[in-house]
C-alpha cells in the first residue's frame, strides 16, 4: 500500500513537470512569418532552384550577409557575435500556396531578441529578407513573358549618401519597424507607387552603388555616412528627386536640425541688435 502511494506521488510530480516544461516551451516560441509573393503557382520550381540553390543564394545567404554588414547600430554587440560566429541563427523559409495567395514562410530566431538594448534584431532581418524576396520574386516573374497586353511596371531603385552626426541605424527603423514602415507608407502614397522598400548600410568608400550625394563633405571627418536604398514599383525615373526631398525630411524629423535652430536664434539675436529707433512707429 505504502508503495502504491508512492508511485502515485512520483507519477503526479511527472506530469506536473511535464506541465511546466510545455508552459515554457509556449513561451519561447517565436513568430512565424507569412509573406505574400507576386508570382503564380507555376513560378515556385523556378523561385526555389534545382535542390533549393536559387532560394538559398538569392535570399537566405545573401539576407545573412546582408545583415552582417549592420554597423552602428543599438545592438551593435549582439550582431558582433554573430559576426564572429559565437552566436548562431537559422533562416529557414518555405514557399507554398496558401489559400489564393503564394507565401514565403520563416520563424523569428530566438537569440536575436536583445533584451538588453529592448530592440528586437528579427525586425531588422526580417526587413532584409522581405527586400531579398521581392527582388528574386520580380525577377522569376520578369524571366516569364506575361501573357495579354499590360502595362509592364518597373521598380525604380535609388541610392542617397548622407552624412550624419550621433546616429545609428536603429534609430530610423524604430520599435517593430513602425518608423521605417511609416516612411514607406508616405512615398506609397505620394508617389502613387506600390511595394515600396527601404534599405539602411553604414556607407563605405569600397563599396560599388552609384549613389546621390546629400549635403557636403566640408565635415567629413566628424560624420558618419549611410547609404539609403529606396525602391518601389512604379513611378518614374524623375521621381529620385521628388524621393530625396521627402528622404531629408524623414531623416530631420528622425535626429532633428540642432544647427539650423542655433543658426536661426543667432539670426534673431542679430536681428534686435540692429533696430533702428527711428525706423519704430
Amino acid at each position: 500500500m505504502k508503495f502504491l502511494i508512492v508511485f502515485l506521488s512520483i507519477n503526479k510530480q511527472i506530469k506536473q513537470t511535464n506541465k511546466q516544461s510545455n508552459k515554457t516551451k509556449t513561451l519561447i516560441k517565436m513568430t512565424s512569418h507569412n509573406f505574400k509573393l507576386t508570382i503564380t503557382n507555376d513560378m515556385i520550381p523556378r523561385m526555389i532552384g534545382k535542390g533549393g540553390k536559387v532560394l538559398f543564394n538569392e535570399v537566405v545567404k545573401k539576407s545573412f550577409n546582408d545583415f552582417k554588414e549592420i554597423e552602428g547600430h543599438k545592438s551593435q554587440e549582439l550582431i558582433n557575435s554573430i559576426k564572429k560566429g559565437d552566436k548562431k541563427i537559422n533562416i529557414r523559409i518555405n514557399i507554398k500556396e496558401m489559400g489564393n495567395n503564394i507565401v514565403a514562410t520563416w520563424k523569428d530566431n530566438e537569440i536575436l531578441q536583445d533584451s538588453e538594448n529592448n530592440h528586437n534584431l528579427n525586425v531588422d532581418l526580417n526587413e532584409i529578407i522581405k527586400y531579398n524576396l521581392v527582388s528574386l520574386s520580380e525577377k522569376v516573374a520578369g524571366s516569364k513573358k506575361e501573357e495579354g497586353e499590360k502595362k509592364k511596371v518597373f521598380r525604380q531603385n535609388f541610392n542617397y549618401r548622407m552624412g550624419l552626426e550621433d546616429c545609428s541605424i536603429g534609430q530610423f527603423i524604430g520599435n517593430g519597424g513602425e518608423v521605417i514602415n511609416e516612411f514607406k507608407k508616405k512615398i506609397e502614397e505620394e508617389l502613387k507607387v506600390e511595394k515600396a522598400f527601404i534599405k539602411i548600410l553604414n556607407w563605405k568608400p569600397e563599396m560599388l552603388e552609384m549613389y546621390r550625394a546629400i549635403g557636403f563633405d566640408e565635415a567629413y571627418g566628424s560624420l558618419e555616412y549611410f547609404l539609403f536604398k529606396v525602391s518601389f514599383l512604379g513611378g518614374e525615373k524623375s521621381d529620385i528627386l521628388k524621393v530625396e526631398k521627402m528622404l531629408i525630411n524623414f531623416v530631420n524629423g528622425i535626429v532633428g536640425d540642432d544647427d539650423s535652430d542655433s543658426d536661426n536664434d543667432d539670426d534673431d539675436s542679430d536681428n534686435d541688435s540692429d533696430d533702428d529707433p527711428e525706423d519704430i512707429d
